[in-house]
């Protein structure tokens, strides 16, 4: 009997933790289809501001896109 108690307590904990990956799994894609939804110039902005791009790169950036909206 303890052996049976023990088996179901392991696999329901295997279901627990299978279920939290997926929903972390599920959670990425979407933050990445919402970030590629995104205005460009706003990632970089966001880039910048969390120190990810230094200055001369960030101004690069912008000019780069700035002159894709044009077109």
């Amino acid at each position: 009997m303890l052996t049976a108690t023990l088996g179901a307590f392991v696999a329901l904990i295997l279901l627990a933790v299978l279920a939290l990956s997926r929903q972390v799994g599920g959670d990425r894609s979407l933050l990445l289809e919402r970030a590629s939804l995104e205005d460009p110039l706003r990632v970089v902005d966001e880039m910048f501001a969390r120190g990810e791009i230094d200055l001369k790169d960030y101004q690069a950036r912008r000019a780069r896109l700035r002159k894709f909206e044009r077109r």
